[in-house]
């Protein structure tokens, strides 16, 4: 292992105490707070997966073949899920402690991974602090379907393996176990290729040209099923416009002040720049998949690989000790980019939990506008959220809150047709779900809790 030198010890302290912090607010909102489900499909599997006389490997499966027919294959979350429902209590709070046990692998391999480059304690932290409060992160702690937390798992894990010559082989198959808990992972093959020592010894290509053999081989696999999930994603949806949103998005609402800290402070040592390009190359990748497949700019546990990529690239620039004396100047930036990395995790916490509680809320008040009078009003119902609007459904489901459950519909970036004007409906619009246009005229606020409100149209108010 390389030795790293000694970064100044304040910043260490700083950086080492924020890491504690934020890892005790995640702790406070997602383990020790009343927990919730969340509402990607999380109701919907809950209720299938628990039926009385449920065979659990039967449901596995069937699970399998199921997603096969819609061109994915990611058995591994199936597997996972499998383990989750027959070992754990189906509460929403051990499923979380087992998030916390995936995501802690994670940050530990990461700074594992790290240490083999000739980085300072202190980049090592700041790296990590970058990854543990970036906006994705929490879905990694808490999303029952969220199969990019064991994906980014097993990925950085075989980065690790990768730097270390006794385990490089084992990069292989922890890359595929990878890419067969979320299968848009097999587009990071390439990455391995910046992580070679010595290119001109043919010998040192051969764990990666393994892992691009086996994630060919996977390409072609998931060609060869039907193309439902995948029929979205094509060239033709990538403009300047749209990758430049795609590519400074996410870093300016994760990391932004911390950017000038790296501008002010940075200095590009020899050792970090295999890192540097590591990073770049997984932010590219995964970025231009996105802007090919999406629009994914609100889906943020989609772009969960990429803050561990702007990670590297921040940490390997950012260089406390290219200074002789101490840099109060940077020393006060990083003091208020560490205080808005904290902000931004309570923030951000408290905003997540506060959307799935009042989410119960809200469906019951829909349930309720559903069943009056035997909705004699003859309502149509309408969500803003792509999965949260079945969800909600299969909440009501769960919960036995309505005799009849009303039909939510989604209406929002992938849908298709305008809202009919000529009838009445109700719009559960949330915050932080799509971007809508609803009319102005007819239309009132009836209801509001946390970031939803209930909104109800009637074409004859005037």
């Amino acid at each position: 292992m390389l030795k790293n030198k000694s970064s100044p010890p304040l910043e260490e302290t700083l950086l080492f105490f924020t890491l504690l912090l934020i890892g005790a607010i995640y702790t406070y909102f997602f383990l020790f707070i009343p927990q919730h489900w969340t509402l990607r499909d999380d109701y919907a599997l809950i209720g299938q997966w628990t039926a009385p006389g449920t065979n659990h490997w039967e449901v596995m499966l069937n699970y399998i073949d199921a997603i096969k027919h819609n061109g994915r294959y990611n058995i591994i979350d199936a597997f996972s899920r499998f383990l989750h429902y027959k070992y754990l209590p189906v509460t929403a709070r051990s499923f979380h402690l087992s998030y916390f046990a995936l995501a802690s692998v994670a940050v530990t391999f990461f700074g594992m991974f790290l240490r083999t480059f000739k980085l300072s304690r202190g980049q090592i932290l700041f790296a990590l602090v970058l990854f543990v409060s970036n906006l994705s992160f929490k879905e990694m702690l808490t999303t029952l379907t969220v199969s990019e937390g064991m994906a980014v798992t097993f990925f950085i894990v075989s980065l690790y393996c990768f730097r270390t010559h006794y385990l490089k082989w084992l990069t292989i198959p922890l890359f595929v176990l990878s890419f067969l808990s979320k299968e848009s992972f097999v587009v990071l093959c390439p990455v391995y290729l910046f992580l070679i020592e010595d290119k001109k010894r043919l010998k040192n290509y051969a764990v990666s040209f393994l892992i691009l053999c086996a994630g060919g081989a996977f390409v072609l696999f998931i060609h060869s099923l039907p193309r439902v999930y995948t029929q979205p994603l094509t060239l033709s949806k990538i403009t300047a416009l749209g990758l430049l949103k795609s590519f400074s998005l996410p870093v300016l609402k994760s990391f932004g002040p911390f950017l000038l800290l790296v501008f002010l402070d940075y200095s590009v040592l020899k050792s970090s720049k295999k890192l540097l390009l590591t990073g770049a190359s997984i932010i590219v990748i995964h970025t231009v998949l996105f802007a090919a497949w999406g629009p994914f700019d609100s889906w943020f546990y989609l772009h969960l690989a990429i803050p561990v990529g702007w990670a590297m690239i921040l940490a390997s620039l950012w260089n406390p000790e290219k200074y002789p004396q101490r840099n109060y100047r940077g020393l006060s930036i990083l003091f208020l980019c560490l205080i808005y990395s904290v902000l931004i995790t309570i923030n951000g916490s408290k905003n997540y939990v506060d959307f799935f509680s009042s989410s119960t809320e809200i469906a019951d008040v829909a349930c309720r506008l559903n069943g009056y009078e035997n909705n004699s009003k003859n309502l149509n119902f309408y969500s803003n959220c792509f999965e949260g609007s079945s969800q909600l459904m299969e909440y009501l489901k769960m919960a036995k809150a309505c005799k009849t459950i009303p039909e939510i519909h989604y209406f929002g970036y992938s849908s298709h047709g305008p809202l009919d004007l000529q009838k009445s409906f109700v719009f559960l619009k949330s915050k932080t779900c799509d971007q809508v246009s609803l009319p102005r005229e007819n239309l009132r606020l009836t209801f509001k809790t946390g970031p939803w409100e209930l909104l109800e149209y009637n074409p004859k108010a005037n």
